[in-house]
């Protein structure tokens, strides 16, 4: 057993890929005990709002598998390319005391949630219910709050002392049962802006934590509070990932606003969805670009 576990510990891409078929055989489960109707289950607060995103905008919830299929199936795009962060973990072999060069508790943890991103995007762009609001808002606010604290456990050392990976998981479970019990009152209830709280506020803070870091390790050598991050130089690939990370997000935060419904670009029965590019470039390559940056860190 132990053989075999480590077989599968050395190729966590594999891993990663039957979590996400898990994850997908419950959904169809779901589905197909709701009566091959999602009808059965409360809706999400957009459908009576009028404001799903754009894509087939429905009055009612669907009875197909699928409700929004340019949506739901654009939140794969998370799903590979952490699938692909778990395969450059599989076969790193660095001796660095980063946690990102290497497998670890950390790396692992970082990519297994870019892969849970397209599971709960899918399964409230496939549903339109209201617990499938809640699937893709909490796993954002999990990723997010990750990345949060892991900046917080790095600059602090916490990470490096003999229970830091305990007192980690403490503080992370805490922190989002805190914010999954909002963000799960805002989709069953009209009162949205606690979801919207729930998450903006941890995902606001996570950016301007990183601008603030990127800004003063600019003008200080590359060295915060005993972490060192590439320079600002020309050709510096470490800020190349972080500016690619900052655009991808960007980007994808725009197009969503311009093609959201009653966008300019909105235009509910095509097969390309402004919204699918939010998936792909925010969801997508931001944690992507992201995690090549969090392994340029340092001690100093």
């Amino acid at each position: 057993m132990s053989d075999a576990w480590n077989a599968l510990k050395a190729h966590a891409w594999v891993l990663g890929l039957l979590a996400f078929f898990v994850l997908f055989l419950i959904y169809v489960i779901f589905y197909l005990i709701g009566g091959a109707t999602w009808t059965t289950a409360t809706p999400n607060n957009c459908i009576a709002d009028n404001n799903c995103y754009c894509e087939n905008a429905p009055s009612s919830l669907s009875t197909g598998l699928v409700n929004q299929p340019a949506n739901t199936w654009s939140g794969l795009a998370p799903v590979l390319l952490g699938l692909v962060i778990l395969g450059i973990l599989s076969y790193a072999r660095s001796h660095n005391a980063n946690p990102m060069t290497q497998p670890s508790f950390y790396s692992w943890l970082y990519a297994a949630l870019v892969v849970f991103l397209g599971p709960g995007s899918m399964a409230f762009h496939g549903s339109l219910t209201a617990i499938g609001g809640w699937l893709d808002q909490f796993s954002m606010s999990l990723f997010v709050t990750f990345v949060l604290l892991y900046d917080i456990f790095r600059f602090t050392k916490w990470d490096t002392l003999p229970n830091g990976k305990t007192y980690f998981t403490i503080a992370y479970a805490i922190v989002n049962v805190a914010l999954g019990v909002p963000l799960l009152i805002g989709n069953y209830t009209d009162m949205g802006m606690f979801g919207t709280l729930a998450f903006g506020i941890p995902a606001g803070i996570a950016i301007l934590m990183q601008l603030i870091i990127g800004a003063v390790t600019v003008f200080s050598s590359g060295s915060v509070w005993g972490v060192r991050r590439g320079q600002f130089t020309p050709g510096s690939l470490e800020w190349l990932w972080l500016i690619g990370a900052f655009l991808s997000f960007m980007i994808g935060f725009v197009i969503w606003l311009i093609s959201d419904t009653g966008g300019t670009w909105c235009n509910p029965n095509s097969a390309l969805q402004g919204h699918m590019f939010w998936h792909v470039l925010a969801m997508g390559f931001t944690p992507f670009f992201l995690f090549f940056f969090l392994r340029s860190e340092r001690r100093t």
